[in-house]
């Protein structure tokens, strides 16, 4: 016997087979729990919601991508300090080992 899914969109909520969930999530119904909370969101086919999905996911990787290279920069500064300290420290030794 398998398994039956709970399924809604708007207010209708569906048992289907697991079979069938990926006909129903492709028609616009959200796979949802024993409590109506969604597992699974249904794929969106309208070009506003895509667009503005879109438009949100290509902010979020603009944003990403000025904090990866400031945080390049950041690790380059801090391995300049570190290797300044480290010459320094060997230096500084080298000095006492001399005296």
């Amino acid at each position: 016997m398998q398994k039956e899914i709970r399924i809604r969109k708007a207010n209708k909520v569906l048992r289907v087979s697991e079979n069938e969930v990926a006909k129903y999530t492709a028609t616009g119904y959200d796979v949802i729990d024993e409590k109506g909370n969604v597992v699974q969101a249904s794929v969106p086919h309208d070009p506003n919601i895509l667009r503005k999905a879109f438009i949100e996911k290509s902010e979020t990787i603009d944003k990403l991508n000025a904090e990866i290279t400031q945080l390049k920069a950041e690790i380059e500064t801090l391995k300049a300090q570190a290797d300044k300290s480290i010459k320094q420290t060997t230096k500084a030794r080298n000095k006492r080992n001399d005296e």
